[in-house]
Order: C-alpha cells, then sequence, then structure tokens
C-alpha cells in the first residue's frame, strides 16, 4: 500500500529550511529528504519549488494572522502593552532559534522578492495585511493617547514592521539579540506620545 504524506507537514518543514538555509540554498532535493518521501509525492501537492514557496507563504502568514487576531485583541492588555507583547513574543521566538531562524516572511522578501514576481508579490500581500492589522492596534492607543498621533497608524505599523525586519537581519548576521533588544527598547520609546 502507498503511504500518504500531508502537505502541511511537508511544508512545515520546507519553512523550516527556508528560515535556517534560506529560499536559494534550498532545494527540492531537501525538503525530500527532510520530509522522507520521493520526489513524485512532492509534485503531486506543489507544481515547482516557486508553487511551494509561494504555499508556504500563504501557511505561515495564515499562522502569523491567527496570532496578530489573538494578541492584538487582547481585552486585558491596552493596546500599546498588546503591541509590545507581540513584538517581545517575536523576540523570544528569535531567540530561542539561536538567532539563525529569520522570519520567512522577511527572508522571501529580502532574498527572493525582487527576482520572482510571484513570490514578490505573495510577499508584499501579506506585509500589507500584517500592517493593517498591526495598524488597527495602533489606532486603538492613538485613541487612547498612549501612542503618539503625529504619524499615521499604518507608517507607524510600518515602521515597527521594518525595524524588526532590520533587526532580525542584524541578528542572523551576528548571531546576538542585541539588535532586537535595542529594537525594542527605542521602538517603543519613539511610539510614546510627544
Amino acid at each position: 500500500m502507498r503511504q500518504k504524506y500531508n502537505k502541511t507537514d511537508i511544508i512545515d518543514k520546507g519553512v523550516q529550511l527556508f528560515r535556517t538555509k534560506g529560499y536559494h540554498n534550498t532545494g527540492v532535493d531537501d525538503i525530500l529528504k527532510s520530509c522522507g518521501i520521493p520526489s513524485g509525492s512532492f509534485y503531486n501537492f506543489f507544481k515547482n519549488k516557486e508553487g511551494f514557496a509561494v504555499q508556504a507563504l500563504e501557511l505561515y502568514n495564515q499562522r502569523y494572522h491567527d496570532l496578530l487576531d489573538q494578541l492584538l485583541h487582547n481585552e486585558s492588555l491596552t493596546p500599546l502593552q498588546r503591541i509590545k507583547s507581540l513584538f517581545t513574543g517575536n523576540v523570544e521566538m528569535l531567540v530561542k532559534g539561536d538567532c539563525s531562524e529569520g522570519c520567512l516572511l522577511n527572508s522571501m522578501t529580502s532574498e527572493v522578492a525582487a527576482l520572482n514576481m510571484t513570490i514578490g508579490a505573495t510577499a508584499a500581500e501579506h506585509y500589507q495585511r500584517n500592517a493593517e492589522k498591526l495598524a488597527e492596534a495602533i489606532k486603538d492607543g492613538q485613541d487612547l493617547g498612549e501612542i503618539r498621533t503625529d504619524f499615521t497608524s499604518i507608517e507607524l505599523a510600518f515602521y515597527l514592521m521594518d525595524g524588526m525586519a532590520g533587526a532580525t537581519v542584524r541578528m542572523q548576521a551576528g548571531k546576538t539579540e542585541k539588535p532586537l533588544k535595542l529594537f525594542i527598547k527605542t521602538a517603543f520609546e519613539f511610539l510614546k506620545p510627544q
């Protein structure tokens, strides 16, 4: 009897490879070996590596959107506390990965998006959606007077996301959490009303 393979399990293992080795340094053969599957089973689910990457981004970001919804709608915290818990949680996750794993969305954006329009468009769409969700919480904080109002909520959302992305790259380059800690310290000081 033929073994059935779980598409989500394949994507999860591929995401892990992309986050540690990068898109260009991860081949389909690496994914096959990691999953212990034959190539035919891979191609039953995915047209090619690009198709796999797009589906990986979709699943990864669906999970991240679920996390955003959970954290950014936690009524037991103020909007600013919710936002800070999101970013400090991201920092903890990155540090737990020995400062070598990045965010899949950031990795794909910096490594592949300019060279591959399909992956680039998928990454840009998710980056925008993440920013819009974050901007809602920022707007709530602005309305309560705990976040500065001289920038729009979407501008501040992109400021936080772009700063986190840059700090993550520096973390990976130096294998140290210091850039992430500095980002948290300075970014949340910057958000305070002026």
